[in-house]
C-alpha cells in the first residue's frame, strides 16, 4: 500500500484592496443653449485656450491685442442676506443642479480659476470642470464618433490642430492666492487626486518669496512639481499700502493680474472667492475697474447672522454716504427653484 499523499495547504492569495473612491465627481450636463446665449455677452472672447460648445451662440468677438491683463469674471453663490457660508470655514451648499452646471460651464470658458487660501483650506476643492465633453469627461458618443466631439470655440480647423499639446481642453488651471503658504496640501488633497485621475490640472500657487517655510515645505514642493503645478512668486513692490491686497502681501490686484497674463499665459480668469477676496475686489475703485463681469447666483434662503458675508466697505462723497458698488448692464435669469 502506497504512502498517502501529503496534505498540501495552499494559502489563498490576498484579495486586491478595494480601489479608493474617486476624488472627481461625475460629469454634469452643460447649460442649455438659451442659458449659454444669455451668458455670452458677459464672458471672455473665445481664444486659443478657451473651450466651449457653440450651443448655437454666435461668437464673433476677438481678444483685444492691446490687453495687458486677463478678462476677469467674478462669480460666487450667496444667500438672500449676502452670506457665503453659515460660519467661517463651514462648507455651505447654496447651489442647485442648474446653477452647478452654470458654474462648470463658466469654468470651461476661462483659462484659470482663482481662490484665496482660506477657501483652499476650508473646502479642499477640486476646481476642475465637470461639463460633459471637456478634457477628462469626454462621453462615449464623442469617442465613437469624432464628428460629435466638442470643439474649440472661435477657431477654425487648422488652428485646432495646434492645440493637441493640451490633453485636457476646457479644464481651467487652479490658481491659489497663498502669500504666506498657509495651505498645507498633501498628495491626498482633492486637487491632486483629480490630476492623477486625468480630470483636472495642477495648481499655480502664488506666494511670497519672503514667506516663512514651515514644516513639510520640501515635500509640498515635490508634490506640486510631480503633478505639474508651480509655485510662482510675483515681486512685492507695492509701497502704497492703500492699494495692497488685504492678504498680508505687498501685491496689488492689478499687479497680480498682469503677472498671470504675462508669466502664466492666463488670458481669462474666473475668481470664485472666498469672502476676503470678493470684498477686497468690490471694496476699492481701482479694483472694481479690473473686473469685466460679475456672475452672481442667489439662493432663496437666509443663512442668518454670524456667517461669511459679502459687504464691501461703505463710501462717502463730500461726507454723504453713497452705494459702495453700482453694477451696469444688469440682467437676470432664473435657474431652478
Amino acid at each position: 500500500m502506497s504512502d498517502p499523499l501529503p496534505k498540501i495547504t495552499i494559502d489563498a492569495a490576498p484579495a486586491d484592496p478595494a480601489p479608493p473612491p474617486a476624488a472627481s465627481k461625475p460629469a454634469i450636463p452643460t447649460v442649455s443653449p438659451a442659458t449659454a446665449a444669455f451668458l455670452e455677452p458677459y464672458l471672455p472672447p473665445p481664444h486659443a485656450n478657451a473651450y466651449a460648445k457653440p450651443l448655437g451662440v454666435t461668437q464673433d468677438r476677438a481678444p483685444d491685442a492691446a490687453q495687458t491683463r486677463p478678462f476677469v469674471t467674478l462669480t460666487y453663490a450667496t444667500s438672500l442676506d449676502s452670506q457665503l457660508a453659515l460660519s467661517p470655514g463651514a462648507q455651505t451648499a447654496l447651489s442647485g443642479p442648474l446653477s452647478k452646471s452654470l458654474t462648470h460651464y463658466l469654468r470651461s470658458r476661462h483659462d484659470g480659476v482663482l481662490i484665496g487660501t482660506g477657501t483652499a483650506i476650508a473646502d479642499d476643492p477640486g476646481l476642475n470642470c465637470r461639463t460633459e465633453g471637456v478634457g477628462g469627461y469626454n462621453n462615449q458618443e464623442e469617442l465613437d464618433d469624432p464628428t460629435k466631439a466638442t470643439t474649440i470655440a472661435g477657431l477654425d480647423d487648422d488652428e485646432d490642430e495646434g492645440l493637441e499639446s493640451d490633453p485636457l481642453p476646457g479644464q481651467p488651471r487652479p490658481i491659489i492666492l497663498d502669500p504666506n503658504r498657509r495651505w498645507h496640501f498633501t498628495r491626498e488633497s482633492r486637487m491632486f487626486q483629480i490630476v492623477r485621475e486625468g480630470k483636472g490640472k495642477a495648481p499655480i500657487i502664488l506666494t511670497r518669496a519672503s514667506s516663512r517655510q514651515g514644516s513639510g515645505e520640501a515635500e509640498r514642493w515635490r508634490i506640486l512639481c510631480e503633478h505639474g503645478g508651480l509655485f510662482m512668486c510675483p515681486r512685492e513692490e507695492m509701497k502704497d499700502k492703500s492699494k495692497r491686497m488685504k492678504s498680508g502681501s505687498r501685491w496689488s490686484w492689478k499687479q497680480i493680474l498682469e503677472f498671470l497674463y504675462k508669466e502664466a499665459g492666463i488670458q481669462s480668469l474666473m475668481i470664485e472667492g472666498g469672502g476676503n477676496v470678493i470684498n477686497d475686489l468690490l471694496g476699492r475703485k481701482e479694483n472694481l475697474e479690473l473686473i469685466d463681469s460679475v456672475v452672481l447666483t442667489i439662493a432663496p434662503v437666509y443663512l442668518g447672522k454670524g456667517g461669511v458675508n459679502v459687504c464691501p466697505d461703505g463710501k462717502q462723497v463730500e461726507a454723504i454716504k453713497v452705494p459702495a458698488v453700482n453694477f451696469k448692464h444688469v440682467n437676470w435669469n432664473v435657474l431652478g427653484r
